[in-house]
């Protein structure tokens, strides 16, 4: 845990079963998928103030909560390492006699009163602090208090540390000729050191307690609150009672639904982070070609605590459908951090990759982001909802004021926050209508695609963020992507709304889509660039990796494969209620033997040649069968959209958002039920969950989902 601030106070909690014949390199820390936890998630959680967790660990069942004021015979020892670390490099004061006495003793009882401080220390968002922390372990076992204390910038990898602490201590034993070796840290600390790792021996069941207070309360005798005073049965109610107000969920949703989207909604809120550092960046045609960026601050959710601990541009758009339904000022104050790293042309890393912490989890050829690639605009889609309200909050607004109503509304900081970001997104905007433009006008095409990459079956297109979602076998400048021009529509359409109405015309004009993206063969929308469908991999004669083998020349024509990428005009809402292709679109989400499956939409058709296929020899299908919850609820909101306009097609829309939230959502229930998870993606054959886990980004979106009706 840690507040919003550079160079602050860091904490966290790690643990050890000793048990395990692999207890050393067994330390639980970091979230890792290699750790095989049963199952963790945030099981509530408000974004700010108060979370409840539970964890699966083998035989340890643990319940972890933070809150702010506003039986065998053999039982198991576990060894909790919690760390305070200050990474200004301030001191931190230790009192060894107060951590001990904080620790309960042989009859399992702490002494009585509040502990007293064990760390004290000043830092620039708090001025002076104390840390107290407390634990007790069940009765008959001496519990065990020891540390070890750091002078170190390099807070990102404690688990080593704890590690090089602990191998430290046993060689100290060792030497003294100790008859039982204990796994314990060496209570000795550096001149001025600026982390302290505090471990607690105790067999369980055991609690570990940490306060953290500032200010006056630093010196004061006043023990601050207890956590199960903080957190119990009226903190659970309340915070049960506003996610009912916020996101009912429908009478229609199957069982077990609510539980479901308030785990998805407190793993998200609960995966909001604060980063601080730089990003590296890789300049085209500039040497160095690999620069770093400027220090920055981001506060954003994340898609994945083990996989994904960052930020990405595309997925936070979706992150934001939910939080500004929970939290308006959060969402507004995530969105201006992200509006904040912009650089001065308008361009927007996709990955942000701040601080030495946020490097250590991301492969080294990832880390430098390419200035001239682009990343779904998808804030538009939380954008397109401030500014839609903002025309009906003016009448609200007039009222309230002629009835004497004082305070400002959430309409009137949305009318804030797009003045003070229209300059931004302006930036943005431009830059991608200029930076991404095709050769024809009113078209456009994803940038770094590579022609050369002889080992990839279709090369990928990383910056759509639907990777090796198959597009023109061979790229060229002169191809066109329908799901960019899709995504310019929607950004031209808030953009609009303040002098860029030549523009969202030109995007929204349906024949111009026509003319450059419909495949009349087909009778569906698709991608056009230099294509054949006669390429296959295959082992060189001197061996080596799989090589893509042509038996066909390409040529210039509409991409034949069918799946997300031609639904975008369906999703961004581009197809007039009353054109025959809404029903066509529609009739093509409910085959079975091409796009709907049992876990909702699948990314690619069953009819495609690409279907399940790898795109290298070693790297499986991604976008290319498997459902995604973010685009089936685009797809889900379009159609109930589409069923809430007057034409022909209104009532098949409406009969097929119900059909399609009720598959979706019964998998995801389903999925939650058996493995305790949300997952990055959905097998479009089993259902099962795959990829990353939690995947409490845009998997979340189920709490949405199970809303409507």
């Amino acid at each position: 845990m840690r507040p919003r601030h550079p160079k602050s106070l860091v904490t966290g909690l790690m643990w050890v079963d000793f048990t395990r014949p692999d207890w050393f390199t067994s330390i639980r820390h970091e979230a890792l998928h290699s750790d095989g936890l049963q199952t963790y998630n945030w099981l509530e959680h408000d974004g700010e103030s108060y979370g409840v967790q539970h964890l699966e660990d083998d035989k340890f069942n643990m319940t972890t909560a933070a809150a702010s004021r506003e039986a065998q015979p053999q039982r198991p020892v576990i060894s909790f390492f919690y760390y305070v670390a200050a990474e200004g490099l301030e001191p931190l004061e230790f009192d060894a006699a107060a951590w001990r006495a904080s620790v309960a003793g042989a009859d399992g009882a702490a002494a009585a009163g509040p502990p007293p401080a064990t760390l004290r220390g000043s830092s620039r968002p708090f001025g002076r602090f104390a840390v107290r922390v407390g634990a007790t372990g069940a009765p008959g076992f001496p519990a065990g208090a020891h540390w070890v204390g750091l002078r170190t910038p390099h807070t990102a990898n404690l688990t080593e540390a704890v590690k090089q602490g602990l191998r430290r201590s046993l060689f100290e034993q060792r030497r003294r000729g100790a008859e039982q070796y204990v796994l314990r840290l060496p209570d000795d600390a550096e001149p001025g050191a600026n982390v302290y790792v505090l471990q607690v021996l105790a067999w369980l069941p055991a609690t570990l307690e940490v306060a953290f207070v500032s200010g006056a309360a630093v010196e004061g005798a006043a023990a601050a609150p207890r956590l199960d005073a903080l957190w119990g049965r009226p903190r659970s109610a309340a915070a049960r009672a506003r996610f009912q107000r916020a996101f009912p969920v429908s009478r229609s949703a199957p069982a077990g639904a609510e539980v479901v989207a308030r785990a998805a909604l407190g793993g998200l809120l609960g995966g909001v982070g604060y980063w601080y550092g730089h990003s590296m960046v890789w300049v085209v045609d500039n040497w160095p070609p690999v620069l770093p960026n400027w220090d920055a601050a981001l506060c954003s959710a994340s898609p994945s605590r083990p996989q994904f601990p960052r930020g990405f541009l595309w997925d936070e758009g979706f992150h934001q459908l939910l939080i500004r339904r929970w939290d308006p000022d959060l969402s507004r104050d995530i969105l201006a951090h992200w509006l904040d790293l912009m650089a001065s042309t308008g361009w927007i890393a996709r990955e942000q990759i701040l601080g030495d912490e946020a490097r250590l989890r991301v492969p080294a050829e990832f880390v430098p982001q390419p200035t001239k690639a682009a990343n779904p605009p998808s804030l538009f889609l939380v954008l397109e909802q401030m500014a839609e309200g903002l025309a009906g909050a003016e009448e609200g607004e007039e009222a309230a004021a002629a009835a004497g109503s004082a305070g400002t509304t959430h309409a009137a900081r949305d009318r804030e926050f797009l003045t003070r970001a229209w300059p931004r997104l302006l930036a943005w905007y431009s830059w991608l209508n200029t930076t991404q433009a095709g050769e024809l006008p009113g078209s456009f095409r994803w940038r770094e695609r590579d022609a050369n990459a002889t080992r990839e079956l279709n090369p990928r297109t990383l910056a759509s963020g639907l990777d090796d979602y198959p597009r023109a076998s061979h790229p060229t400048a002169r191809e066109r992507h329908l799901d960019l021009r899709c995504w310019m529509a929607l950004a031209s359409r808030v953009m609009s709304r303040r002098r860029l109405e030549r523009d969202a015309a030109a995007y929204a004009d349906y024949d111009a889509l026509r003319r450059l993206h419909y495949d009349p063969a087909a009778q569906r929308f698709a991608d056009w660039g230099l294509h054949s469908e006669a390429l296959r991999l295959e082992r060189p004669a001197g061996g080596g990796d799989m090589a893509r083998v042509e038996d066909e020349a390409p040529e210039y024509r509409f991409v034949p494969h069918h799946g997300y990428v031609s639904l975008f005009p369906l999703m961004m809402r581009l197809i007039p209620a009353d054109d025959p292709q809404l029903a066509r679109e529609i009739g093509y989400l409910l085959d079975p033997s091409g796009l709907l499956s049992p876990a909702g939409v699948r990314s690619l058709s069953m009819r495609s040649t690409l279907y399940g296929k790898h795109n290298t020899e070693h790297d499986p299908p991604y976008w290319r069968g498997a459902a995604w919850v973010n685009i089936n609820h685009l797809l889900i909101d379009a159609l109930e959209w589409y069923g809430r306009q007057a034409g022909p097609y209104q009532a098949q829309a409406r009969e097929a958002a119900v059909r399609l939230r009720q598959i979706v959502l019964s998998n995801l229930v389903q999925q939650f039920r058996q493995t305790g998870f949300l997952w990055e993606q959905y097998s479009d054959t089993t259902g099962e969950g795959k990829g990353a886990h939690p995947f409490t980004g845009w998997t979340a979106l189920v709490t949405l989902i199970a809303g409507h009706e």
